[in-house]
Formats: C-alpha cells, structure tokens, sequence
C-alpha cells in the first residue's frame, strides 16, 4: 500500500495528466462505494419490512426443544410461587394480629395513665 502510494506519488510529479487520472479513478470508485452502501441500505430495509410484526416476534421465540424444558418445570415453579404466596399471606394475617395486640395494649397503657392522672387530681382537690 504504502509502495503503491509512493509510486502514485512520483507519478503525479512527473506528468500531470496522471494527477487527472487518479482523482478520476478515486471518484469512480467513490461512487462505486456509495452504491454499493444504497444497495445493503435497500436490502436491510426489505429484510426488516419482511420481519415486521408477528414475524418478528416469532424469530424472538425459544425453539421448541427449549420450551419444552420450560414447560415440564412450569408446574413446579407455580406450586413454588403458590406456597411462597401462602407464606406471605399468612406472616401478613400474623402482623396484623400482632398490630391489633399491640394497639390494644398500647390503649390500656394510654387509659390506666389517665386513670392514674385523675386519681391523682382527686386526690389533690381532697
């Protein structure tokens, strides 16, 4: 390459017709090259307007032998989530029973003070 330039190099010094040369070939293939780019661009368009919609969508799939892996453990994993659920719903049904208590308790405290208070207001005006 670097050859190919110094001898182009020397070449344009030596006759100036080669300089009108050159810049006419690299435009010819810089032409060239824009085509060919329009072309990939025109082919990626119709390969895209080809997987448009579900046909798109299906390329996204498993192939079949995957999803039959998926399938024979999908029952599992419901019972497992179920289970997970129950758990969950019943530690939610055992705080909320914990919260009544300890409102109720936190009540009796909040009453027997004021008990307190006004017994001892009674026994001050006495």
């Amino acid at each position: 390459m670097i050859a190919n330039y110094q001898s182009s190099q020397a070449e344009l010094a030596t006759y100036p017709s080669a300089q009108e040369r050159c810049v006419s070939n690299f435009l010819t293939w810089l032409d060239a090259e824009i085509a060919a780019f329009e072309g990939l661009a025109q082919v990626d368009e119709q390969a895209e307007a080809e997987l448009s919609g579900h046909a798109f969508d299906s390329l996204l799939l498993l192939p079949e032998k995957e999803l039959e892996k998926i399938r024979r453990y999908e029952p599992d994993r419901q019972r497992d989530f179920d289970r997970a659920l129950k758990r969950v719903m019943e530690w939610r049904k055992m705080r909320a029973a914990l919260d009544r208590q300890h409102d109720k308790v936190e009540r009796a405290r909040t009453a027997d003070k004021r008990q307190r208070a006004q017994d001892a207001q009674r026994g001050l005006h006495h």
